[in-house]
């Protein structure tokens, strides 16, 4: 292996080593009591919307309520940084979430 191949090599490792560090220091963000939001809470239902809250989900801690004028009971909807004093860190929404970061910060 010759010197620019080294170089080469030497440079790749060291992008790998800082992509990892972000994805250690975001997947900390995530689960830090200070940095828990709906979005990592294994009671945000992120496949579920409404039409008229594209960019909102159900929150499911709690049984639905029924507004007043209405018949169904309904789920607050809630934004992915919306937070609350029940969350519940869901594990495997986080590593969703770390995987997604670390696609977007290798561009792959």
């Amino acid at each position: 292996m010759g010197d620019y191949e080294r170089r080469s090599a030497a440079e790749a490792a060291q992008r790998t080593l800082k992509v990892q560090a972000k994805i250690v220091a975001y997947r900390t963000e995530l689960t830090d009591e200070r940095g828990r939001r709906c979005e990592t809470c294994r009671f945000w239902d992120s496949s579920s919307s409404h039409i008229a809250y594209p960019d909102r989900s159900p929150c499911r801690i709690d049984p639905p309520t029924t507004p007043i004028n209405h018949e169904v009971g309904v789920w607050p909807f809630v934004s992915d940084d919306d937070w609350c004093g029940k969350h519940q860190l869901d594990p495997v929404r986080v590593d969703e979430l770390c995987m997604e970061f670390a696609r977007e910060n290798t561009g792959g």
